[in-house]
C-alpha cells in the first residue's frame, strides 16, 4: 500500500498535489498520503462490494414452482405453472434455490479470492430447504450435477468450509452462523443431518438445549436420528466410486452413526433396570483449582458439565492434555514462560494455544464416569474418532471422577500410537478411522502400568519425555516382563468393529487378545487366514473367538 501511494503521488503534477491536499484537509486528513490511502481503501471496498454483488447473482437463484390442477377436459391431475393461474400470490410462484454451480462451474470463482462462505449464503441455503425433507435428497444414481444427495453433501461441505479445515484450524464462523440460523430448518431429518458436521467442528459455539428441543427435534426416535446422521455415509462411497472409478471403502471416514448405535446397544456392557438400558460413559473437562465439581445432589455435576461424553475412557483421555506449566516446574524447574515455549517446541501445543489460560498453572483436568440411559442419548458419532455420545448433562449421573496426571498423558499417547499400528494391520494400512476398538480401555490401563513402572525405574523418565529428549511410542519385552509381575491373565486388548457399506449390517470381528499367562506367553490375534508379524511384540499371532456377553438384569 505504501509503495502504491508513493507511486501515485510521484506521478502527480504540482497543481494536482495542491488540489488533492486541499481536498484531503476538507475531509479531515492532515497529510496527502493519508488522503490517498483513504481513497484507495474506498476504491478497494467498492470493488469488493461489486464482486460480492456479482457473486450473489450466481448463487442466489430462484426455481419456478408448479402447482397441481385438474384438467377440466380429461379430469386428470396435471402440473401447471402458477403464472397461468389467476389469484396466486407471487411468493408461491417461485422458491429460493442455492446454486452450487457457483463453486463447481463458475469460471470466475477463484479460490482464496471469491467468497467461500458467508452468513448470507448459509441463510439462503436454509431458505431453499424450507419446503424440503431429507427424503428429497436421496441418491438417484445420476451424475453429481443432477444427483440430489450429492448436491446436499457438496453444498453443505463447501458452506462449512471443510475443505480447508484440519484438526488444529477449523473455520468456526459457519458454526456461529448455524447457531443463529438453525431455526430456519423446519424438517427434523434435515436438521439432524446438517447438525452432525457442525457439532463435530465446534459444539462449544452451539446452544444445544434450545436447538435440540426446537420443533420437537428431540422427540424423533434415536434410531431415526442416527439414520438421518448417516445419510451421506450411506451413499457417498458409491457416488465416489461412480465419479472416480475407484472403491474408496477402506478410506471411509468412520463407523457410521447407525453402526455406533448398534455398537452401543449390542457390544457394551449394559445394565437394565425397570425396563431401561443404562451404560457407562466418560468425560474429560478442565476446572480451576478448588472449583466444586459435584452439585448439591451427589450425582449431579456443577463444574465442568457439558453435553459431550464418550463410551471409552481411553478416547476421553485423548481429548484433554493434562500437561501444563505446573509439570514443567515440577520436573524441569522451568518458569511459566519457558515452559510454554518448550510445550510449543515439543509439539504439546501450537503457538496459537500458548496464551490459553488452561495451559498454565492453576487448572486441573478431570476424567469422570457417568451412568446414562441409552434412551437419553441425543445422537452418537465416531466421526472424530472419539466414540462420542451427546447427552443433556442433567440426564447424566456422575458416579466418580479423578484428576488426570502426567502418567495419563504419556499412557494415552503411547496407547494411541500402538493401537493405530494394530488398526493399520487389521485393515491393510487403510481406513483407520472407520474402526472402533472395543477394549482400548483395557489396553490403556496396561499402558499406564508400563508408564508408572518406567518412572519408578528411571527418575528422569517423565522429565525426558516432557523435554522431548526421548521418544516413547512402543512396548518392549522389558515392559511386558514388568507387567507380568502384576499377575494379569487373558487381558482383552482390542476388538475391531468394521462397518460395511450398509451401516445397519455391521460385522463384528473376533477379539484381539494379548494373553499374559504369568509372563510366560504373549499372543496377539489378528487374522484367521494369515499370520501377521508385529515386530514390536515379537510373538506368534493367532485368532481367538470369544462369545458375546449376555445383558444383565438388575433389580
Amino acid at each position: 500500500m505504501k509503495e502504491k501511494i508513493k507511486e501515485i503521488i510521484s506521478n502527480m503534477s504540482v497543481g494536482q498535489k495542491k488540489y488533492e491536499t486541499n481536498r484531503g484537509k476538507k475531509k479531515g486528513f492532515k497529510k496527502l498520503e493519508q488522503w490517498i490511502e483513504h481513497k484507495l481503501l474506498g476504491e478497494e471496498k467498492k470493488k469488493e462490494l461489486n464482486r460480492i454483488d456479482e457473486e450473489r447473482q450466481i448463487w442466489k437463484q430462484y426455481k419456478n414452482l408448479t402447482i397441481s390442477a385438474i384438467d377440466y377436459k380429461t379430469g386428470k391431475k396435471i402440473k401447471v405453472s402458477p403464472d397461468k393461474v389467476e389469484g396466486i400470490p407471487d411468493e408461491y410462484k417461485k422458491s429460493p434455490y442455492f446454486n452450487v454451480n457457483y463453486y463447481l462451474r463458475n469460471p470466475n470463482y477463484v479460490e482464496g479470492v471469491s467468497t467461500k462462505t458467508s452468513k448470507e449464503m448459509m441463510e439462503w441455503f436454509f431458505k431453499s430447504l424450507e419446503n424440503k425433507t431429507l427424503d428429497d435428497f436421496q441418491d438417484n444414481g445420476k451424475p453429481p450435477h443432477s444427483n440430489p444427495a450429492v448436491y446436499l453433501y457438496i453444498t453443505w461441505s463447501l458452506l462449512l468450509d471443510k475443505e480447508n479445515s484440519d484438526n488444529l484450524g477449523y473455520n468456526h464462523d459457519p458454526v456461529k452462523w448455524f447457531n443463529e440460523l438453525e431455526y430456519l430448518i423446519k424438517d427434523n431429518g434435515l436438521f439432524w443431518y446438517l447438525v452432525h458436521s457442525v457439532w463435530c467442528i465446534s459444539s462449544k459455539q452451539l446452544n444445544p438445549k434450545e436447538m435440540f428441543q426446537r420443533y420437537g427435534r428431540d422427540k424423533v426416535s434415536l434410531e431415526d436420528r442416527q439414520k438421518y446422521l448417516s445419510h451421506d455415509e450411506i451413499f457417498v462411497n458409491e457416488v465416489e466410486k461412480r465419479i472416480t472409478g475407484e472403491d474408496d471403502e477402506k478410506n471411509s471416514e468412520s463407523v457410521s452413526p447407525l453402526g455406533m448405535l448398534s455398537f452401543i446397544n449390542s457390544k457394551y456392557k449394559s445394565i437394565t433396570r425397570k425396563g431401561h438400558k443404562f451404560i457407562k460413559v466418560y468425560r474429560t473437562f478442565t476446572i480451576k483449582e478448588n472449583e466444586r465439581i459435584r452439585g448439591k445432589d451427589y450425582y449431579t455435576q456443577l463444574g465442568g458439565a457439558n453435553w459431550n461424553f464418550s463410551t471409552s475412557r481411553y478416547s476421553a483421555t485423548l481429548v484433554k492434555s493434562p500437561i501444563n506449566t505446573y509439570h514443567y516446574k515440577k520436573y524441569s524447574g522451568r518458569n511459566e514462560k519457558d515452559a510454554l515455549k518448550r510445550m510449543v517446541r515439543v509439539g504439546l501445543i501450537n503457538k496459537s494455544q500458548r496464551n490459553h489460560i488452561t495451559h498454565k498453572s492453576g487448572y486441573l483436568n478431570v476424567i469422570a464416569e457417568y451412568i446414562i440411559k441409552v434412551s437419553d442419548i441425543l445422537f452418537a458419532t465416531n466421526r472424530m474418532g472419539e466414540e462420542e455420545v451427546v447427552v443433556n448433562p442433567k440426564n447424566a449421573r456422575l458416579i466418580k471422577y479423578r484428576f488426570l496426571d502426567e502418567y495419563d498423558f504419556l499412557a494415552s499417547r503411547l496407547a494411541n500410537a500402538q493401537l493405530s499400528r494394530i488398526r493399520e494391520l487389521m485393515v491393510d494400512g487403510k481406513g483407520i478411522s472407520k474402526n472402533l476398538i472395543l477394549n482400548a480401555d483395557s489396553y490403556f490401563d496396561l499402558t499406564r502400568c508400563v508408564i508408572e513402572n518406567r518412572a519408578k525405574d528411571d527418575p528422569n523418565f517423565i522429565k525426558n519425555r516432557l523435554e522431548g529428549r526421548t521418544d516413547f511410542s512402543e512396548l518392549n519385552g522389558q515392559d511386558l516382563e514388568s507387567l507380568s509381575k502384576l499377575k494379569l491373565s487373558a487381558v482383552k486388548i482390542a476388538k475391531l468393529i468394521i462397518s460395511h457399506k450398509e451401516p445397519s449390517k455391521n460385522a463384528f470381528s473376533s477379539f484381539l487378545l494379548w494373553t499374559m499367562d504369568d509372563g510366560k506367553d504373549y499372543e496377539l490375534e489378528v487374522s484367521k487366514s494369515s499370520d501377521i508379524d508385529i515386530p514390536k511384540f515379537g510373538k506368534t499371532v493367532k485368532f481367538i473367538e470369544v462369545e458375546e456377553e449376555e445383558e444383565k438384569e438388575v433389580a
